[in-house]
């Protein structure tokens, strides 16, 4: 697209606000979780703040504001950073999710079909890092995130389906909230 200076500056201003917003939002969200953590001690909330950190820092990459800000003269974890932390946070969202719902004790195969997801996605991590020291690709850290999304979508939602027709009330919102993500994650 071709722009006037003007039109240029309006809509570079308008979506780095938007991005502000969003990046601010996911700060909030990360440190509340957080103090939750702080005063309740449960396990969960501390994982939903990795998670968002994770999320965040992976969007951030993604959009180019972890080289402009954080690693500005390292070309090489910048090429990696969005699908390591993404990586993370698929990590964190299967951990979570088993945590909040008690896969552990309710369905133990699913629980430990989500421990196996989430241990790949952190291979997948592993293959990325070590992929800037050790004389490595990453397209295998980047194929095994990308592969292991829709299953682990699937195992999330099954997880909280079943949680729900046992009577936890409160997997209805999880449901809906991680419903959208996973789905979007699967999109994307």
């Amino acid at each position: 697209t071709l722009w006037s200076r003007t039109a240029f500056s309006q809509e570079f201003s308008n979506t780095l606000l938007s991005q502000a917003l969003y990046f601010g939002g996911l700060l909030s969200l990360a440190l509340y979780n957080f103090l939750l953590f702080l005063s309740l001690r449960e396990r969960s909330y501390l994982i939903y703040t990795g998670f968002a950190l994770a999320m965040g820092l992976g969007m951030f990459a993604g959009n180019g504001y972890g080289r402009l800000y954080f690693w500005p003269d390292a070309p090489s974890w910048d090429s990696i950073a969005q699908t390591a932390f993404f990586g993370i946070t698929g990590a964190l969202s299967l951990t979570f999710a088993a945590s909040f719902l008690q896969t552990k004790q309710r369905t133990p195969r699913l629980h430990r079909l989500l421990c196996w997801l989430g241990a790949i996605y952190l291979m997948a991590v592993v293959i990325l890092v070590s992929s800037l020291w050790l004389d490595i690709s990453p397209s295998l850290g980047f194929k095994l995130v990308l592969l292991t999304t829709f299953p682990a979508t699937l195992c999330t939602l099954t997880a909280a389906a079943q949680a729900l027709r046992a009577g936890n009330r409160s997997a209805l919102y999880f449901l809906m909230a991680t419903g959208s993500l996973w789905i979007g994650a699967a999109v994307a």
